[in-house]
């Protein structure tokens, strides 16, 4: 019970900080060109009613994200000024805090439902230490003082993921997941494959039901093929240019990152496989599974797209992988907690060894993503 009390405390300064953050990076960076696009000739073009029919035409189909952004605008009376519409970069920061609301609301709750999860689930240190991983990762930077629908996108999958779990660990939550399936393909369609990998995660789970099959899978997918045969029907899907599979890894994780975790989690399988720590295997093994899912789900895309390249309309970039970014904080920070706490059983001796060289990881990292920041435009105007 006073583990919850403090659990919340600690939630509510997160979000707290979090909203601060996301203020100050809203501020720090301009409206650019396709923040401007989606409010003026998307939200403000159309009616609800088109929005949801998928009739704006931009390289992602994001109706839910569209309706909200308009329901905020509506609600304030605002409207993008014409004049505004000529160069790539505008500054206004009314327009850049109203227009980025939402986003920063969904990310500072993606980043505090993560970092809750990792205090419960281990410590305060954890949930701490989830806050540092999420804030120094550079998708997490580049696209939360973003109007357009990747925080939402983040949000509805750390949702999904922390749902699934509890289905899995109790049996109840198949309806929220449900709803959780419904609000992602409508907020981006390519979400299908995250529904798809949770289907097959509580199949192999042996948690089979039809209501939630008709309503969180079927349903789903049935939006999927409508909206997907809207945007064929107007060329949009055969009109990309692929983004490079090692610059994607390197946006989503960061290659220093995606190292060091490699090594530390090869070295921890080599350390436990006679001396296991106490850990819920069969839980951690269910967690893998979805990652996996999500992993191969991701590859048939870049694979699908990179097969049907053309002239571009436009490139698929690292931010039509955003979905990665929450299972990369928790994979990082699951990994550096369980090294922790094997050598805290073993050879405690070693233990603040491991915490300054953790240190000095993400110091380096913080320096990468730094000098890579110049890449989404903050800092570079004014």
């Amino acid at each position: 019970m006073k583990k919850n009390i403090y659990c919340n405390i600690f939630s509510v300064l997160v979000f707290a900080v979090c909203m601060v953050i996301g203020f100050k990076l809203t501020l720090l960076k301009p409206l650019w060109n396709d923040e401007i696009y989606t409010q003026f000739k998307t939200v403000e073009g159309h009616s609800y009613a088109a929005l949801l029919k998928g009739e704006p035409i931009e390289g992602a189909n994001s109706p839910a994200y569209y309706v909200i952004q308009k329901m905020i605008t509506s609600a304030v009376g605002y409207h993008y000024p014409s004049f505004a519409l000529t160069g790539q970069r505008v500054w206004d920061p009314y327009a850049q805090v109203l227009l980025r609301f939402s986003a920063n609301v969904c990310m500072s709750l993606a980043i505090t439902l993560i970092a809750r999860y990792c205090f419960l689930y281990f410590s305060w240190q954890a949930g701490i230490l989830a806050v540092i991983t999420s804030v120094s990762s550079y998708m997490v930077l580049a696209y939360w003082a973003e109007a357009r629908p990747y925080a939402l996108w983040v949000l509805l999958s750390v949702l999904q993921l922390f749902t699934l779990l509890r289905v899995i660990q109790t049996g109840r939550g198949l309806f929220h997941l449900a709803l959780i399936h419904f609000l992602m393909v409508l907020t981006v369609t390519v979400s299908i494959g995250q529904v798809l990998a949770a289907f097959v995660v509580l199949f192999l789970s042996n948690i089979r039901n039809l209501k939630f099959l008709i309503g969180g899978v079927v349903l789903p997918l049935g939006i999927f093929i409508f909206y997907y045969l809207v945007a064929q029907s107007h060329g949009v899907l055969s009109t990309y240019e692929v983004v490079h599979p090692f610059g994607l890894l390197n946006d989503v994780f960061g290659l220093d990152r995606l190292g060091a975790m490699a090594v530390f989690g090869f070295l921890l399988w080599l350390c436990t496989r006679k001396n296991p720590i106490a850990v819920n295997q069969q839980y951690l093994w269910k967690i893998w599974n979805y990652f996996i899912g999500i992993y191969i789900f991701a590859g048939l895309v870049l694979l699908y797209f990179k097969s049907h390249e053309k002239a571009p309309f436009q490139t698929l970039n690292s931010r039509y992988f955003i979905f990665l970014t929450p299972m990369e904080i928790i994979v990082t920070v699951f990994t550096i907690v369980y090294v922790y706490q094997f050598i805290k059983q073993r050879c405690s001796f070693w233990r603040w060894h491991y915490v300054m060289w953790i240190v000095f990881l993400y110091v380096v990292h913080a320096m990468l993503i730094w000098k890579n920041i110049y890449k989404i435009g903050l800092f570079a105007y004014g």
